[in-house]
């Protein structure tokens, strides 16, 4: 067995039940670095996991199609960290989860830190403060609602797995960004302006009485409900024995 023998063209582009890829030479000289120097810090406990040229062969397909993605610092980062954490040669789901701890973007809040934020999101959560687009991202996946409502031992753990593999997606070097707030929607069409005050004056009223009936200029012209605010409008102006025929639709 030799950690350090380069793929083959059979492990390089080898068909599986995702797919067939076939991996340029910096992602081989990667995967093929990673294979030696675990090796080389795990002695004979690698030799076990990886006893045979078939073993190492799949292995360095099954890493780096996980890995082709990632920057080489990101991948030697973890191999430093890793080296002291486990004391057997970590699976690839261990890998990256040290990966996404030691090789994120340095403005990234850890997950925890992330989650309390999350939780205290309000109703509109595109014109809250986020210290980082990923923890916006990991909010609306996971649910806003559900952040807010649910216990923490239900909720944190899919908040926690939507923020891993966010942070991996940028340790890829993928940049995230928070969308902007829907534009408000234009004003409504409330018909023609009207004096209230030249009005008052005009039938002898003041803005105290009659003012209060007239809130239906406010509602869009044409609805139902403008309408039927009139239509009481209407009925107020004449109990006060006020003319009604200039009062606007």
């Amino acid at each position: 067995m030799n950690a350090n023998s380069n793929f083959d063209k059979s492990s390089a582009t080898s068909g599986t039940s995702t797919g067939s890829r076939a991996f340029d030479h910096d992602v081989k000289i990667m995967v093929n670095m990673l294979f030696a120097r675990l090796h080389h810090i795990y002695t004979h406990k690698f030799e076990s996991a990886y006893g045979d040229e078939d073993t190492m062969k799949y292995a360095k397909r099954e890493w780096a199609m996980v890995l082709a993605d990632f920057p080489l610092r990101a991948v030697e980062l973890t191999i430093d960290a890793i080296r002291v954490r486990y004391a057997w040669p970590p699976t690839i789901a261990e890998f990256l989860a040290t990966l996404s701890e030691v090789a994120k973007p340095a403005d990234l809040p850890d997950a925890r830190e992330a989650y309390q934020q999350a939780c205290f999101v309000g109703n509109s959560p595109l014109t809250q403060y986020w210290s980082h687009p990923a923890v916006y991202h990991a909010a609306r996946q996971t649910g806003f609602f559900r952040l807010r409502t649910e216990p923490e031992q239900q909720v944190w753990p899919i908040f926690q797995q939507h923020y891993q593999a966010l942070t991996l997606r940028l340790c890829k070097g993928e940049a995230l960004e928070i969308p902007e707030p829907p534009a408000l929607p234009p004003p409504a069409d409330t018909g023609p302006s009207f004096d209230l005050d030249a009005f008052c004056t005009e039938h002898k009223v003041t803005p105290t009485q009659v003012g209060h009936l007239f809130h239906y200029l406010e509602l869009p012209f044409g609805s139902q409900i403008r309408a039927t605010f009139r239509a009481r409008a209407l009925n107020g102006l004449k109990a006060l024995a006020v003319p009604t025929e200039a009062l606007p639709e």
